[in-house]
Parts: C-alpha cells; sequence; structure tokens
C-alpha cells in the first residue's frame, strides 16, 4: 500500500487516481498516532471507523509530560467533530434542533410575539464546529440566513484568534516530537 498525504483540494485527483487504478477506497490515517481512523470508499461511505477504546488507548500512549499539551492531543470526540463538521454524521438532536429554530424563526416574524430581529450570540465550539456555514440554513427549515442575525462577541473573536495565533510554540513542539509517531508532519504546526 502507498502512503499519501493528500490536501483537501486535492481529493478529487485522489479519486480519479484510485478509480484508473481499479481502487475504489483508500484508508484515512492519524500520522502522529500511525493508525488507520477509517476507510474511505468512492461511494462516499465510510467503513471501519476505528472504536472510542482503541483510540483511547492509542492516546494514552502519546501523553507527553505537559498537562496543555495531553488535554490537547486528538481523540475520539475530534474524529466524531470531523464527521459532523463535513456533514458525514448527524447530530443526535438534530430533528428537535431543526423544528427548535423553525419555531424560533416563525415566533420571531409575528410582531406581537416579538420585536425587533433574531439574533443569536455563537460560542468558539460552534465556530469551530461550521455549524451556522455547513448546517443552516438546512433545506429542511422555513428560513433563510437572512432571517437571523449572528453575533459574535469581542471575547469569542479573541478566544479564535489567540487559538491561531499561538496554538503552539516551539517547546510544545519539542515535546510532542518525544512522544509522536511520525514527528516531520510538525512543521506544519509552528505559529
Amino acid at each position: 500500500m502507498t502512503e499519501m498525504i493528500v490536501g483537501r483540494d486535492m481529493l478529487m485527483v485522489l479519486f480519479n487516481e484510485l478509480f484508473s487504478i481499479g481502487k475504489d477506497s483508500f484508508g484515512v490515517k492519524y500520522p502522529f498516532y500511525d493508525v488507520n481512523l477509517f476507510d474511505f470508499h468512492s461511494d462516499f461511505r465510510i467503513r471501519n471507523v476505528i472504536s472510542r477504546e482503541k483510540l483511547a488507548d492509542i492516546r494514552s500512549e502519546h501523553f507527553p509530560d505537559s498537562g496543555f499539551l495531553m488535554a490537547d492531543l486528538p481523540g475520539y470526540g475530534e474524529l466524531e467533530t470531523s464527521f459532523l463538521s463535513c456533514g458525514a454524521l448527524e447530530y443526535a438532536n438534530w430533528d428537535e434542533f431543526k423544528k427548535w429554530m423553525n419555531d424560533l424563526v416563525t415566533e420571531s416574524r409575528d410582531p406581537r410575539r416579538m420585536t425587533g430581529s433574531l439574533c443569536f450570540a455563537i460560542d468558539t465550539n460552534v465556530l469551530y464546529n461550521r455549524f451556522f456555514s455547513g448546517y443552516l440554513p438546512s433545506k429542511e427549515m422555513d428560513f433563510d440566513m437572512e432571517d437571523v442575525e449572528v453575533a459574535i462577541s469581542d471575547h469569542v473573536r479573541e478566544e479564535i484568534s489567540n487559538r491561531i495565533k499561538y496554538k503552539y510554540r516551539s517547546g510544545n513542539l519539542t515535546k510532542l516530537k518525544k512522544v509522536f509517531s511520525n514527528p516531520q508532519h510538525l512543521h506544519e504546526f509552528p505559529n
């Protein structure tokens, strides 16, 4: 099996290459744990997803001697989040949320029930997971995003800015290089 690191913008090229050589799937690995996370098939199905327990065991083998870095190591929650943000997995309460959101927008249109416009103040997790940009408005909802306003507080902006600018310093990366498989990929992480 040939190992490749492919950017998102090159996925269609990879699909075409796989098709031309008669393959219909590829494995997606997490290089720092050197573990296969799942297999992605040309019919856009995801199979052989690593179990929560196995990933937790593998993650525990890579704990650095830093509380900050230990808490920051990816686990099963990050895998689930990536599936949610790309639409491969649906939120467990999605149907309940759609009904609540439709009811809220409908009520906001009634001047007897609500004055002014409907505004959502969103947190960093909502932004990280692309919830507003990736899920709303859903085709099953009776409104457009123009029907609501979205507010991002200065605190949330600052938190995201700091996360982008100051995520990993060289000392952190040195510690991670000692515990990760394939540490050569860490050159992508410095700020």
